[in-house]
């Protein structure tokens, strides 16, 4: 799905959101990541709203999921 987009970001709100769980964040962000490769999540994902907590968590799952591929 991510890839038939073509030049649209998806913007990820996390209004109202204090916390996500790891495995939240490695199932969507981490495979996300290694699917689309570095540049083409960063074009074509936006993250808005997010707590301190939450990017963290989402950092941490994408760090994880590419250290391991």
């Amino acid at each position: 799905m991510m890839r038939s987009l073509t030049g649209n970001a998806v913007i990820i709100d996390f209004s109202d959101v204090s916390v996500i769980s790891s495995s939240f964040a490695d199932e969507v962000f981490g495979k996300l990541f290694l699917d689309l490769g570095p540049m083409k999540f960063m074009r074509m994902i936006q993250i808005s709203n997010a707590a301190s907590v939450v990017e963290a968590l989402i950092d941490r799952a994408i760090a994880l999921r590419s250290k391991s591929g």
